[in-house]
């Protein structure tokens, strides 16, 4: 797997062997580039967040966003994906170019959160509609009285 980094042309090249692409792998190479002799001259590419650790053996996902103007471009032709994170951004609010007969699938990792509650439970619906209920009743009655 080759990724290049073309700054004049703020496109980051994966070459045409390559059918899958790893968002880790690839904010490693963005990050590389960055801190390259060349890179230093020009703005962030890209910013990353995740991967952080919850406990238990898990980790939170690899979330990439490219800013604009830049873009990942498949060289070659064929079905690519992008897999191990999640990749946004780039110009207008699409991270890959497109490029002719190729057909790019982003795969996007559902997000899921875990809440812990102590305490009491969460009031039921007809809980919350009784207590909403009283409340306008109470105002309701106050601001008659008050009329009057």
């Amino acid at each position: 797997m080759t990724i290049t980094v073309d700054f004049p042309a703020s496109r980051i090249r994966v070459s045409s062997d390559q059918t899958a692409l790893d968002v880790g792998a690839l904010y490693a190479a963005i990050k590389d580039a960055q801190d390259s002799e060349t890179g230093v001259m020009y703005a962030p590419i890209a910013a990353g967040a995740g991967r952080f650790d919850l406990g238990g053996g898990r980790i939170s996902g690899l979330v990439v966003r490219l800013n604009s103007p830049w873009q990942v471009e498949f060289l070659g032709s064929g079905q690519r994906t992008v897999d191990g994170g999640t990749l946004m951004g780039g110009a207008g609010g699409q991270p890959v170019a497109v490029t002719e007969g190729t057909q790019v699938v982003l795969n996007r990792p559902a997000d899921a959160f875990g809440v812990s509650t102590s305490g009491t439970p969460a009031p039921t619906a007809e809980e919350v509609a009784n207590a909403v209920a009283a409340r306008l009743s109470a105002l309701t009655l106050k601001q008659f009285i008050a009329l009057s």
